[in-house]
């Protein structure tokens, strides 16, 4: 084929694409290869000098009217690439700001962690094992997350998991915990709560709390009121009607005892009054102006629980009977004692007059910080001997306390109380593996049974 028949064809070919698709027709005037595009720029929109009123035709055989209709269409399709773009930035701006916000609240999360926090738990539970422990706690961001109640293992000495309690999602959720029977299988435990750390959240682990079960087997005591209080920690082991208010006879004598040697010397001189004389139910016949040591006296007292010498002891450091009287009930409620009002130093029954076993252990456990109080507590025998030359006078003490003969192990003895009104009872001091306890039994038929009953309890079970 020749060169001019090769232009004819190719002029021919491009005609035929025009008619058929216009849009070809309309890419290809805007660049024409044989003007370096100047056609498309001499003839097309604005750069052709749109304000012109005159205009040639974009390529020969062009008329007017198609001109103008290819400028329509390049302008319509410019509105479809503007609207196309804008509605691509839309779309972009629809997905990228939430990512962009999500990634950074995963952001800030992941460095910087919500806290946990977990209250309704005390630092120590006391229960009797005929009741369950049930608490209540409120946990914020909680997260889904598992809530791990643990208990300490003493052999293993590692937590572990006993109970396990799904939350929600919650900002602030309260969730009630009940507690696996095994705490009953432990006179001391100690328990925590435990949350796994999530996304956000860090973990949570609480402080330990220490759980007591009381009560862990019936000792079936016939009495008014019993408990066993441990010195070490101050926890009650076993609890009868601990806090019942009842009259404690010569139990009374352990607070006039610690007031003694609290504020006066073991070899003071006490005389004795007329008022101290005539206390009912005394002992010796002691005559007025009797003189003793005063340290003498407490022997008596606490041995034989002599109720004029009880007397004898309280005006002598009150310095009179009422103001003795005040004494006794100020240091009971410093010692923490709620339920204890004294009138009398020895004792002896008078309305208004009563203790409670718990806040009896409370002034004895003061009263055992004294080893002169301990050295006379074991006594078996003393001999009590006045100052009076003129008047030699003694008389053989001898103590009330039946536990003492039968010198049991660890028993550091204890406190005897009879009336009418309270019955028999005794306070006493018990040490099992290191451990001091005060064992305090009231208004039983056989008070000694009843302590010995006690003392087992703790060797079982402390």
């Amino acid at each position: 084929m020749s060169d001019f028949d090769q232009d004819n064809h190719y002029q021919d070919e491009q005609t035929s694409r025009d008619a058929v698709s216009p849009d070809y027709a309309e890419e290809r005037r805007e660049y024409d290869p044989e003007d370096g595009g100047q056609s498309g720029q001499q003839y097309g929109g604005r750069d052709a000098g749109e304000g012109s009123s005159s205009r040639e035709p974009r390529q020969p055989g062009l008329s007017e009217a198609d001109d103008e209709l290819f400028r329509k269409r390049q302008a319509k399709r410019r509105r479809k690439r503007t609207i196309a773009a804008a509605i691509r930035l839309i779309i972009a701006a629809v997905i990228c700001i939430p990512l962009i916000f999500f990634c950074f609240w995963s952001a800030t999360r992941l460095f910087f962690p919500t806290e946990t926090e977990v209250t309704g738990l005390k630092q120590k539970i006391a229960k009797k094992a005929d009741k369950g422990v049930t608490v209540t706690l409120t946990v914020t961001h909680p997260e889904d997350r598992d809530l791990e109640l643990q208990r300490f293992d003493e052999e293993t000495e590692k937590w572990v998991t006993e109970k396990t309690i799904g939350t929600g999602f919650d900002d602030v959720e309260e969730i009630k915990v009940e507690f696996p029977s095994s705490w009953k299988d432990y006179t001391y435990s100690k328990w925590r709560i435990h949350i796994d750390r999530a996304f956000g959240v860090k973990e949570y682990t609480g402080d330990p709390t220490e759980v007591t079960c009381r009560n862990r087997t019936d000792l079936k005591i016939k009495c008014s009121s019993s408990v066993i209080y441990c010195v070490d920690n101050g926890e009650v082991l076993y609890d009868q009607n601990m806090n019942k208010e009842i009259p404690n006879a010569s139990t009374t004598k352990i607070m006039t005892a610690i007031l003694a040697m609290e504020n006066s010397k073991d070899r003071e001189v006490v005389k004795f009054s007329y008022r101290a004389v005539m206390t009912p139910y005394a002992y010796y016949g002691i005559h007025i102006g009797y003189k003793f040591r005063l340290g003498d006296l407490m022997r008596a007292m606490l041995i034989q629980s002599a109720n004029e010498c009880a007397t004898a002891i309280g005006e002598y450091v009150g310095g009179s009977y009422e103001k003795f009287r005040d004494m006794m009930n100020a240091r009971a409620k410093e010692l923490g004692c709620k339920h204890t009002h004294f009138l009398t130093p020895s004792g002896l029954d008078v309305n208004g007059h009563y203790s409670t076993a718990y806040d009896m252990a409370l002034i004895n456990a003061k009263a055992i910080e004294f080893d002169e109080y301990n050295e006379i507590m074991l006594m078996e025998k003393f001999t009590l001997h006045n100052l009076n030359k003129k008047e030699p006078w003694e008389y053989e003490v001898k103590p009330t306390n039946n536990l003492l003969k039968e010198h049991i192990k660890g028993y550091m003895g204890g406190k005897t109380g009879t009336t009418a009104m309270a019955g028999n009872c005794l306070s006493s001091a018990y040490k099992w593996k290191g451990k001091t306890y005060i064992l305090e039994v009231f208004n039983t038929y056989d008070r000694f049974k009843a302590t010995k009953k006690l003392m087992k309890y703790v060797r079982e079970y402390a």
